[in-house]
């Protein structure tokens, strides 16, 4: 997967090297020194991956995914690492994890990362920019479910968090925090707070949002949520909040809301499927898993201030709900780890393709395996959607659970997914596997085991299943095209009182391109034109004047 390294190539063509600075090449990352919350730590050693990844069950229905095969050898290994947030003080959970990626290189750019605790912002060598502040310090509220989203188009950071449920009877707000432009150095003066409310009348009764999704295009926006009643936390369907982006950057709370009831369509957990470029025919899609056997796709049109959906669902056979929910770990009785099986955990849209990835059971051995699917929009609505393929990751032992994973795909075909897994003699431990464009359909690499725990999850809580999650986050460096993962792992294990933390990792399926300054292309195209005019001698010594120096610096590289 790693492909040709160009920046040696150009360093032995210019017979010279410059030293990378942040203004745009890419350095190495400076040591990893021990600390806690929001301080780059040693990584743990990581668990071997047997050469072949799961056992392909016995017999798959037609049409459903195919088991993980080892595709060439192990996914890329990550070039940095670094542990975000962590929860030691505060009865939190679960943490909900996510983070989002902007411009620029070294200490230039910008990681930013949310959880239920705190949000956090660090540089691009794993440098806190700023302490961890309190969400609710952020917001000025009492919210939960963040997530964050850096945004190409415009960009800027968006940050949604919700406030309200049915311990507030009347009360429930989308907020929304906008950067002010791609490198925030804070969590306050660079930003701009807006809110406004998400109740809703669904069938007569009065509904609060819960677990949002977060996605944009060119000139839009776009939040869903679930809604459940105040007064029972009853499902009653499931709302699209488009956000007119010309409006939020101007500090506008300017939206239209698409509501579905779900007593008159199967509506699900519906997640965005951010754009990267441009969808063929304009429309933005949503995607959500309804059964067993079928997916409900949305594709939205028209301007953010009038926007249309059109909606149908489609085949596809993609292994039953798990009947149990929570997933094995560290020879615990109790709790098991909750998977938040089969909804939908991440999407997004690249080239005519549209890839997300949950949880589910295909195989249908009562364990959990991370379902990834990529789909062809064909132009939909035009023509119908089409499954492209699919694929699960089974687990590196016989009797794993794997869950809660995200999924992205960078300009290449990429592709990278971060999930835990755990077993009855496995804690939750955070994981990562890759592929290239050129593997074979429906497969990835080797996992690694990136994060391991300290030892098994109990919290506060007197759950069985524990929550644990609720998502976790694989992003796009907009700058190099590398992956960004988080995920979690136990901090500390201690029953009815587990720690968890967080865990950020830089993955690369090759050595990026830097950007030269105008001087060094120059220099190039005068060298390969002096070297074309002066070839070399029979006996290897070369008439270039410049042959004979040696740059050190290309050593180091």
């Amino acid at each position: 997967m790693n492909r040709l390294a160009l920046p040696t190539i150009l360093c032995s063509a210019f017979l010279l090297c410059a030293n990378p600075s942040d203004s745009g090449e890419l350095r190495d990352p400076p040591p990893l020194p021990s600390g806690g919350s929001g301080v780059a730590r040693p990584l743990e050693p990581a668990i071997d991956a047997p050469a072949r990844v799961g056992e392909a069950p016995t017999a798959l229905r037609a049409g459903a995914p195919t088991p993980l095969a080892a595709a060439g050898g192990a996914s890329d290994a990550p070039r940095l690492a670094f542990d975000g947030i962590i929860n030691t003080t505060v009865s939190i959970t679960p943490p909900d994890t996510h983070i989002a990626v902007g411009r620029g290189y070294g200490s230039t750019g910008r990681v930013v990362m949310v959880t239920n605790l705190s949000a956090g912002i660090w540089d691009k060598h794993g440098n806190p920019v700023v302490s961890p502040l309190s969400l609710g310090s952020m917001f000025g509220a009492d919210v939960f479910d963040p997530k964050v989203l850096y945004d190409q188009h415009s960009d800027r950071f968006f940050i949604v968090a919700l406030e309200g449920k049915s311990s507030t009877p009347g009360l429930s707000v989308i907020h929304i925090a906008v950067s002010f432009d791609g490198a925030p150095d804070d969590l306050a003066s660079d930003w701009t707070f807006l809110s406004g409310s998400a109740v809703t009348t669904v069938g007569g009764t009065s509904t609060w949002a819960d677990y949002p999704g977060i996605g944009a295009d060119a000139s839009a926006l776009f939040v869903t949520t679930n809604l459940f009643t105040f007064t029972a936390s009853a499902f009653k369907g499931m709302k699209i909040r488009v956000f007119d982006k010309a409006d939020l950057l101007a500090g506008i709370y300017g939206y239209s809301d698409l509501d579905y009831d779900a007593s008159s369509i199967d509506v699900a957990t519906t997640q965005p499927a951010h754009v990267f470029a441009a969808t063929s025919n304009g429309a933005f899609y949503l995607i959500s898993r309804i059964d067993a056997s079928s997916y409900r796709l949305f594709a939205v049109s028209g301007h953010p201030s009038a926007p249309t959906a059109t909606t149908n669902t489609f085949p596809w056979s993609g292994g039953l709900y798990p009947a149990n929910d929570g997933a094995d770990q560290c020879d615990q009785v109790q709790p098991d780890v909750a998977t938040l099986s089969a909804r939908v955990q991440s999407a997004v849209y690249r080239d005519g393709q549209i890839w997300l990835t949950l949880t589910s059971d295909p195989d249908e051995d009562g364990e959990t395996e991370v379902v990834w699917q990529q789909i062809a929009s064909n132009g939909y609505p035009l023509s119908n959607p089409s499954v492209t393929q699919a694929g699960y990751l089974d687990g590196t032992g016989t009797d794993a659970w794997t869950y809660l994973p995200s999924l992205n795909v960078n300009a290449a075909g990429d592709a990278a997914i971060v999930y835990t897994q755990s077993s009855a003699t496995e804690c939750p431990n955070m994981y990562y596997a890759t592929r290239a464009a050129s593997d074979s359909a429906g497969s990835f690499r080797d996992p690694i085991a990136q994060r391991l725990s300290d030892g098994f999850y109990d919290s506060f809580r007197s759950d069985n299943p524990d929550r644990w999650g609720d998502y976790a986050a694989v992003v796009i460096d907009p700058s190099d095209d590398c992956f960004w993962l988080a995920s979690e792992f136990v901090w500390s294990s201690t029953v009815a009182g587990s720690d968890w933390g967080t865990h950020v990792a830089n993955v690369c399926s090759y050595l990026p391109v830097p950007a030269l300054p105008a001087p060094y292309l120059l220099g190039l195209a005068l060298s390969l034109a002096f070297a074309a005019a002066h070839r070399y001698s029979p006996r290897g010594t070369s008439r270039h004047p410049l042959a004979r120096m040696q740059s050190s610096s290309c050593a180091r590289e």
